[in-house]
């Protein structure tokens, strides 16, 4: 029976796709927010209270963005493969394990010895 894992539907495999689309689309705000903030600079006497607007919605949207991306990389890590299961060390460990019983049985008489 297949269970979702905590990273979603798709996987552990996609985690790390979405961790790379997520930063991706923090970075493209961010640029936005700076081109919108650079659209700004160009003053006049009449229209700062429409600057003062805008300066104020760009401060809100970029504090949105960094608590969302703090929310989701303390959700989801930075590194999804960091938790990503060593498999190489279980067979290690199976294999010691497999050794150890073989060693036990052989010297109880159970077992013939394999090599003979």
């Amino acid at each position: 029976m297949n269970t979702p894992d905590k990273t979603g539907p798709d996987g552990l495999e996609s985690a790390s796709d979405r961790v790379v689309e997520i930063d991706a689309v923090s970075r493209y705000v961010r640029e936005r927010l700076r081109e919108m903030a650079d659209d700004l600079k160009k003053v006049t006497y009449g229209n700062l209270n429409e600057i003062n607007k805008q300066l104020d919605l760009l401060h809100a949207s970029h504090l949105r963005v960094v608590i969302a991306e703090d929310k989701f990389h303390d959700k989801i890590g930075t590194d999804p493969d960091a938790d990503a299961i060593d498999y190489d060390a279980i067979r290690d460990d199976i294999g010691r394990q497999l050794d150890r019983l073989r060693d036990a049985l052989i010297a109880e008489g159970v077992l013939g010895d394999a090599d003979g």
